[in-house]
């Protein structure tokens, strides 16, 4: 920021300051302004202002700080200022969830994993977004048996399985078979749980390594034992539905509107998928009914 722009934004924090009784609230908001208008520097200014005037950082004071670090990618400034924190003993339960969601997002998941293990050292319970948006990053680099085990902790402290979560293990086992495999692994996976019995079950059947006893048109029933449904879940199933049987799309579809939810743009391109396959398939029998593939058969000969 130039000399100029710098000295304006401190008149007007001057005035602000003036007029509003919350002065650190005043501070909080203009920290949060400079994070979003990609200034880190600019907001440790005003950070730093609160102690020299006299008044005390609040943990939202922290939180934003952390934040514009992490939302900057400004990495090593994040740990400094954790660390800096933690030796003042003022690191608290919210401030690791900043940290760890904040890395997640900076693909800086080993980081991420490092602090998850620190804060449960210290008894503190990560929150629900920290468990999903490491699986989610676990998935997505293919580290499938730590995602599972994860999944089987978060299982363990008494959190039902989030949509996020159950969406996530779903997708990831469409894409890849790696998914069951590490699931079959896991030596304590919670069996006595019937919904970890059908989430593991499920994702055996979306990733092509179970058959499913009866129509998979209704594989929704058995999801919604295992974790809320979203609209992001019936396109997954619908998706799953057309690459079996894609005449059993459009009956999916309707039914997805008789319980309430309303197909998207993603629900009409799966459909346009499933139209081109019945397509494809109306062609190669009519042309089989002409004789077409005998006597293109002949001149390949």
């Amino acid at each position: 920021m130039e000399s100029g722009d710098r000295s304006c934004f401190t008149t007007l924090l001057n005035y602000q300051l003036s007029r509003w009784e919350h002065k650190v609230g005043t501070y909080n908001l203009f920290i949060e302004g400079a994070g979003f208008a990609g200034n880190p520097k600019l907001a440790r200014l005003v950070y730093d202002l609160i102690d020299r005037n006299g008044f005390t950082p609040t943990l939202d004071s922290n939180i934003l700080m952390l934040q514009c670090y992490l939302k900057n990618e400004k990495i090593v400034d994040a740990l400094e200022f954790f660390h800096d924190l933690r030796e003042k003993g003022e690191v608290k339960r919210r401030l690791y969830h900043v940290m760890i969601v904040g890395l997640c997002r900076a693909n800086r998941l080993d980081d991420a994993m490092h602090f998850l293990e620190e804060m449960k050292g210290e008894g503190r319970h990560p929150s629900i977004e920290c468990y999903e948006v490491l699986v989610q990053k676990l998935c997505n680099r293919e580290r499938y048996e730590e995602a599972v085990g994860l999944v089987n902790e978060f299982r363990k402290s008494g959190r039902r399985i989030t949509s996020f979560i159950g969406n996530v293990l779903l997708y990831n086992a469409i894409k890849s078979k790696g998914v069951y495999e590490a699931w079959t692994r896991m030596r304590d996976v919670e069996e006595k749980i019937p919904e970890m019995k059908a989430l593991g079950e499920l994702i055996g059947v979306f990733s092509g390594r179970i058959e499913m006893e009866g129509e998979l048109k209704r594989l929704d029933e058995v999801i919604e034992k295992c974790y809320p449904l979203d609209m992001y879940t019936y396109n997954m199933l619908l998706k799953r539905v057309v690459m079996n049987q894609a005449e059993d799309a459009f009956e999916l579809v309707e039914r997805i509107a008789r319980r309430g939810y309303k197909p998207n743009e993603r629900t009409e391109r799966i459909l346009d998928k499933a139209r081109r396959i019945l397509g494809n398939l109306n062609s190669r029998s009519s042309l089989g009914m002409t004789g077409w593939d005998s006597r293109q058969g002949q001149l390949e000969y």
